[in-house]
């Protein structure tokens, strides 16, 4: 994680889980239990939580750990890295006297994809044609997956 700030940042990093649709992430859920094929009782990492000073940055370390009868297949977790500054910015309403605190917070998921045996899939490509899309031409084909394992590429 770098900070090109000009100040200091505390970041906490955590897992985080999505429901999973044909075309990536749909839905963030509460709890890993939701989904049914997390990584979380599979990823080590660390630190999870860090002050990163200006123009620094912070390694997080991660592996991954084999659990016994565990079965074959594609595991997944999403790192979520939550950061925000050392300073908050206090703000009044005019002519009502309300006081709050605006804090500026970035945050950014990043999929952590484990497999655990052999899995594999295939592709294949089905019904190609040429399309018209205002004046520029377009190659479109159908792609199917048949498989235990995600493909990218």
């Amino acid at each position: 994680i770098s900070n090109r700030d000009k100040n200091s940042v505390n970041c906490k990093v955590s897992l985080a889980h999505f429901v999973m649709g044909q075309s990536g992430p749909t839905k963030l859920v509460a709890t890993s239990a939701e989904v049914n094929n997390s990584a979380k009782k599979l990823l080590r990492y660390a630190p999870r939580s860090s002050r990163i000073p200006p123009n620094g940055s912070q390694v997080i370390r991660v592996s991954s750990r084999r659990r016994p009868g565990i079965a074959a297949g594609e595991y997944l977790s999403f790192f979520k890295v939550s950061c925000q500054k050392d300073e908050q910015t206090q703000q009044t309403v005019p002519n009502d006297g309300i006081q709050f605190k605006v804090t500026t917070q970035i945050v950014s998921y990043f999929p952590l994809q484990v497999r655990v045996g052999d899995i594999s899939a295939n592709t294949h490509f089905e019904d190609p044609r040429i399309i018209d899309v205002k004046g520029s031409y377009r190659l479109m084909v159908e792609q199917y997956r048949q498989g235990e394992r995600s493909v990218v590429g």
